[in-house]
């Protein structure tokens, strides 16, 4: 009937920081077909990768391909750890950075940027469909004002562009092409961004 494995929701339930289960069972599907042992390669030796971070490559780990450059060295960072890209295929521990990653990193960013810019389309919004696409783009294409969703939503906001579909809208940002297209013109047409509003 083509409905996902229950089997990791019993760990997403314990190490999800509270995100929909359904979501995370949904994300971990897109990400590794529910595989906790799948690894992305991307062409770069094992070895080679295990030694050395040339700051260019990055490769993709477990049950929600969690990324090694950015994801896993912000957690270690944050938290005081040493955790080993082998040590990603542990079900619990790749669902724990995860979720970290999507609550403490894209989730309350949004927020703030919401709060800040008046941009009410990144505020959460589990029943929205088109903030949960905002959030996949962030977890998938980055979240930051320099070069992710955050800054495309505001340049898209100084354009007079909807962030999300209306009835009369259709999204600037439901795929990772307009998500590129938008970075591509606050690079290009805005080098110098609008100064944060007076506090």
């Amino acid at each position: 009937n083509g409905a996902l494995t229950k089997a990791y929701d019993a760990i997403f339930a314990s190490y999800g920081r509270g995100l929909p289960i359904a979501f995370l069972r949904a994300l971990a599907s897109k990400e590794s077909n529910l595989k906790a042992d799948s690894e992305l390669r991307k062409g770069i030796d094992l070895d080679t990768r295990i030694r050395e971070d040339t700051g260019k490559r990055d490769s993709y780990w477990g049950l929600f391909q969690v990324g090694i450059k950015n994801v896993l060295k912000g957690f270690n960072k944050a938290h005081g750890r040493n955790i080993r890209q082998e040590q990603l295929f542990d079900a619990e521990l790749n669902t724990k950075i995860a979720s970290w990653q999507i609550e403490n990193q894209i989730i309350k960013a949004y927020e703030q940027f919401a709060e800040r810019y008046g941009i009410p389309e990144l505020r959460t919004n589990w029943n929205s469909l088109e903030w949960v696409k905002l959030l996949l783009a962030g977890w998938n294409s980055g979240h930051s004002r320099a070069g992710g969703v955050q800054g495309a939503a505001l340049y898209l906001k100084s354009q007079g562009i909807p962030v999300t579909r209306s009835e009369e809208h259709t999204s600037e940002l439901q795929s990772h092409s307009f998500i590129s297209y938008a970075v591509f013109c606050l690079k290009k047409k805005t080098p110098t961004p609008p100064p944060p509003p007076p506090h």
